[in-house]
């Protein structure tokens, strides 16, 4: 099959029994970070389902067949050996399938765990219970249970064989109705979305925007289905985060500013591994009054990490590889990291702040992350070429390769719920001074885990408790 002959043959079939056919596949994916380290990489990556429910939705359903699963096997074959066959693009390629491929294997429990601190955080300058309710009509912890309720019912359905059908449907068209529809949205609104994007291109299928991202349940002749299970863990975490501050450049500022600093600068302090942990702190710079540290500085054993927090994601534009908003990232990523080289070289020698303990730490024993929300995925080496154009100390390049990386924030929640040194891991990493690409990240390890996630944790398993009683 080749890959325009796609279109060809959904336009034959049922919209219901390819949503159907999309639904199957995806469940495989359902508890991904589990599953990946089972299935081989044509299996476990899920673009090509993704894909071929985008084909779908788009398609023009011409006759009333239904999809078989032999059909629907050579299908996502050919979406994924389409996918193989751009090496001269590869890089690219790369950029647009990452961002979305790469979230999917994150461990579910941390996710929750941010959103379970996100959508509560509540200081002088921003209430995000407020803020979370007067958008979506309900608090976080009942969207929690919908939750953790509709995913029991599917791993009963999955792991146990229990038809939990009747459940599942009561639970999504009856009882909570609104929570639902604040998920949904309509094939024809589905289209528009995927239109504005692509304007005709199936080529870009493969890395558009993704509107199940944020609306995984898609409404159609007053039938509601869910094509991607694997998507309800994101739609219900960080995506949610998007829809509260579209077009409210106010809020995202707050959010950066605010509540990202202090859940990063959190994080590090109750791994309870370093020696110190101290917020933006504010200094004088020669006549330049009241200056402000790095979001976050962590001492340990003669070392110092600078850390700086940046609510970027990835625009709409850079997913469609567009050069223009992708040159724009690069520099925005670099101008980040020239504020960070500039903390740990200039400014650090007037940091009055410090004790006598942590000044005059030698230049090879700073560190520094740059900490994004969402990873872009762009090459780094690009990053840092353009960063280089800005710096005045050519002599710093190899120091900075070696010393500074672009992490994500994942990067930081795995290290810091697993309780590990993330100074340490920089040192190790130094061996290595053209490695700057993406840092892998781990899940929980089980050999302990910070005390906030645990109770995190632990009020998840008294729901599921909770809803398995009332099943």
């Amino acid at each position: 099959m080749e890959y325009n002959e796609i279109t060809q043959l959904v336009n034959r079939k049922s919209f219901d029994s390819k949503m159907n056919r999309a639904f199957l596949e995806s469940f495989e994916y359902l508890y991904s970070f589990e599953s990946i380290k089972r299935k081989e990489i044509n299996r476990y990556l899920p673009w090509p389902v993704e894909t071929f429910t985008i084909l779908s939705i788009m398609s023009d359903d011409l006759k009333d067949d239904s999809l078989t699963g032999k059909e629907m096997k050579e299908i996502l074959d050919c979406i994924f050996q389409e996918s193989q066959m751009v090496e001269d693009n590869v890089v690219e390629l790369l950029n647009g399938v990452a961002y979305q491929q790469l979230e999917a294997q994150r461990h579910i429990d941390i996710e929750i765990y941010r959103a379970k601190y996100l959508y509560n955080f509540v200081s002088d300058e921003i209430d995000m219970r407020k803020v979370f309710t007067n958008k979506m009509g309900f608090d976080f912890t009942e969207l929690f249970s919908y939750f953790n309720e509709l995913l029991m019912y599917y791993h009963l359905m999955k792991e146990v064989r229990v038809d939990t059908e009747k459940q599942i449907n009561e639970l999504l068209m009856i009882e909570k109705r609104y929570i639902t529809d604040k998920f949904c949205i309509t094939r024809e609104e589905y289209k528009k979305y995927i239109n504005a994007f692509c304007n005709g291109d199936e080529s870009k299928y493969h890395y558009c925007i993704r509107p199940s991202f944020t609306y995984p349940f898609i409404s159609h002749e007053e039938i509601t289905y869910l094509p991607l299970p694997h998507l309800i863990l994101r739609a219900m975490t960080s995506s949610i985060l998007y829809r509260l501050t579209f077009g409210d450049d106010k809020l995202n500022r707050l959010i950066g500013k605010n509540l990202l600093e202090r859940y990063v600068y959190s994080l590090f302090c109750e791994t309870e591994i370093y020696e110190r942990v101290l917020d933006e702190q504010k200094f004088n710079y020669y006549k330049e009054k009241n200056q402000k540290s790095s979001d976050c500085l962590v001492f340990f054993d003669k070392n110092i990490l600078f850390c700086e927090v940046k609510f970027l994601r990835p625009s709409n534009e850079v997913r469609l590889l567009n050069k223009k908003e992708k040159e724009n990232m690069v520099q925005i990523i670099a101008d980040g990291l020239n504020q960070l080289y500039k903390q740990m070289t200039k400014k650090y020698e007037h940091y009055s702040f410090l004790d006598e303990n942590h000044k005059n730490i030698s230049k090879d024993d700073r560190y520094g992350v740059l900490i994004l929300y969402e990873d872009f995925y762009i090459n780094r080496e690009a990053i840092y070429s353009k960063l280089f154009e800005a710096i005045d100390v050519k002599e710093d390049q190899d120091w900075i390769k070696r010393n500074i990386r672009i992490v994500d924030l994942y990067y930081v929640e795995c290290m810091c719920i697993n309780k590990n040194n993330i100074i340490s891991h920089l040192k190790s990493l130094k061996e290595d001074a053209g490695h700057i690409e993406h840092i892998q990240s781990e899940g929980p390890s089980g050999k302990g885990t910070i005390d906030s996630y645990n109770k995190v944790i632990n009020e998840r398993k008294k729901d599921i408790d909770r809803i398995a009683k009332k099943f």
